[in-house]
């Protein structure tokens, strides 16, 4: 996760609008760089992070209800540490209408911030 979120600051890092939206259980991680320090790298190149956190918070809950989104158990505090370090917030969704509901408020929060901006223009 750490090295997506590098690679995406250094490929995208140019661009007028800079929005990732992070969709993970924040299973194992590996690699150089940690998901928290991408993401305050993210933050200092004024990026906007919003992580979609997917799974159950019960690490006994099974996975036999596939119409759900609750698979696997999700590290929801090392996805907040991530969020915060991005500077950007946490959804925890269990099933598709919370993902619907996560992304219509990210689509919200963008177009705000884009207002905004070009307000100050």
């Amino acid at each position: 996760m750490g090295a997506t979120l590098r690679l995406v600051r250094e490929h995208y890092k140019d661009q007028n609008e800079k929005v990732v939206v992070l969709i993970s259980d924040g299973g194992a991680q590996v690699g150089a760089i940690s998901p928290q320090e991408a993401a305050q790298q993210l933050a200092a190149e004024d990026f906007s992070l919003y992580v979609i956190a997917v799974g159950s918070s019960d690490p006994d809950e099974g996975s036999l209800d596939k119409s759900s989104l609750i698979y696997e158990a999700v590290n929801l505090t090392m996805l907040q540490q991530v969020a915060k370090q991005g500077k950007g917030q946490l959804f925890h969704v269990l099933n598709t209408q919370a993902f619907s509901d996560a992304l219509q408020t990210i689509e919200k929060n963008i177009v705000s911030q884009f207002l905004k901006r070009t307000k100050n223009i």
